[in-house]
């Protein structure tokens, strides 16, 4: 840094302060080799890849636990892949009754669906009779049934809380649904082949 005084140009107090840059080597030799020195100085001093690399790895051991346990997890399950058994199992009734039940449940009081429409649903090829029949079944139910105060105080008595019950006409959509899928859940206790 220069400045101008009435003697002519002097370098300032700063300026002369700073070291001399390329002594004793070509001056773009000096600045490259300082300058990528200097950056390498500051990323070590600024920023640890250690940390990173750490989650990094967290998240690909997340990932390799969750592809390699997410398929047996399903793999156990009595419908999963169109597996039905050809006679009639409890298990089974209760895995429809939580699936499909509740898609029955959805068309009938949250869509409003018709019993016309909700029974155009198509079965997959293959698909046992006794779970044709059990579905059929339950839609037919879902249009005909009418909760009662009686099984409304069987299923706050289930859950624990038989205080303060609304009436049966006075339950909302997803009061009904529940107690309508207890209902037709219990049939998987009483159903035999």
């Amino acid at each position: 840094m220069f400045r101008l005084t009435a003697d002519g140009p002097q370098r300032s107090l700063a300026a002369s302060a700073a070291p001399v840059i390329g002594a004793g080597r070509p001056r773009e030799e000096n600045d490259s080799g300082q300058s990528v020195h200097a950056y390498r100085q500051y990323v070590h001093a600024h920023f640890s890849l250690r940390p990173i690399r750490n989650a990094c790895l967290v998240w690909l051991l997340a990932v390799v636990f969750y592809v390699l346990v997410q398929p047996s997890a399903q793999a156990g399950s009595g419908i999963s892949h169109g597996k039905l058994p050809e006679e009639f199992s409890p298990v089974v009734c209760y895995q429809l009754v939580h699936q499909t039940g509740r898609m029955i449940a959805w068309a009938r009081w949250e869509e409003g669906f018709s019993l016309e429409k909700t029974r155009t649903g198509e079965f997959r090829e293959g698909t046992p009779m006794w779970v044709v029949e059990l579905i059929q079944g339950w839609i037919s139910d879902a249009y005909e049934w009418r909760a009662t105060d009686d099984q409304v105080r069987q299923w706050a008595e289930e859950l624990g809380d038989a205080s303060n019950l609304p009436h049966a006409d006075q339950l909302d959509v997803h009061q009904t649904i529940a107690i309508w899928m207890r209902r037709i859940a219990r049939g998987c206790d009483g159903q035999h082949a």
